[in-house]
């Protein structure tokens, strides 16, 4: 989940300050509940909190939630009910083919490019065969995009590191184009891919000149 971590650089993995991590989103909990089988294994990776670990658990799933950050899974309310695990998103204790399905929802992007590739292919490792992702990244039209550009630091092709000492604190983002995010995700099968806007921060409903668009899809392995 989008999450405060310390200085960020390039091969660091990034947070904002403003979203509401305790938010569910019922178009995950639809899709998890019609593509994961009765009690199957589900992770949900960058889960900060858990918003989503609860809806996840009532549709009768083995959900586990993974996060780098201690503090945002001290405030999961899930615990009895969910597998939480401290673990980076490119290093995941998990033996291969365990899930059924991983949503990476808000965090992946969160990171340099070397490191979402090698995220790719740890979700690729613990994903049984015919196993789904769900998956958001933040497109090249999205409202941080244009605020990179103006006030960030381009540490690489599209990934700004942002720290305004207000809303930003030492934090980045990658931006995707749809060629990128088939490239990068070349090793599954995209089933649907749509450019559409999710729920804004605080941050960027200040700027309605631009709307808070992500690239939302289904990849099976």
């Amino acid at each position: 989940m989008e999450r405060e971590f310390p200085r960020c650089t390039a091969e660091a993995s990034c947070g904002h300050t403003s979203y509401d991590l305790m938010e569910s989103n019922q178009w995950v909990q639809d899709t998890v509940s019609r593509l994961t089988p009765p009690g199957g294994r589900v992770m949900d990776l960058g889960c900060g909190p858990g918003r989503h670990l609860r809806p996840i658990h009532a549709l009768g799933k083995e959900v586990y939630g993974v996060d780098r950050s201690l503090f945002r899974l001290s405030q999961s309310t899930l615990r009895p009910n969910a597998g939480l695990v401290l673990a980076d998103m490119m290093h995941l204790p998990f033996q291969g083919g365990s899930f059924h399905m991983v949503v990476a929802w808000r965090s992946i992007y969160l990171q340099s490019r070397k490191r979402i590739i090698h995220t790719t292919a740890e979700i690729k490792r613990i994903l049984r065969p015919g196993g789904v992702l769900v998956c958001s990244c933040r497109s090249i039209t999205n409202t941080l995009y244009f605020v990179g550009k103006e006030m960030g630091e381009e540490i690489e092709p599209g990934t700004f590191r942002l720290d305004d000492g207000i809303d930003f604190f030492d934090v980045c983002y990658h931006f995707f184009t749809e060629d990128e995010v088939r490239e990068i995700f070349k090793d599954f099968h995209i089933e649907t891919i749509t450019e559409r806007p999710l729920k804004h921060t605080r941050y960027t409903a200040s700027r309605p000149e631009h709307q808070n668009n992500f690239w939302v899809f289904i990849a099976r392995k």
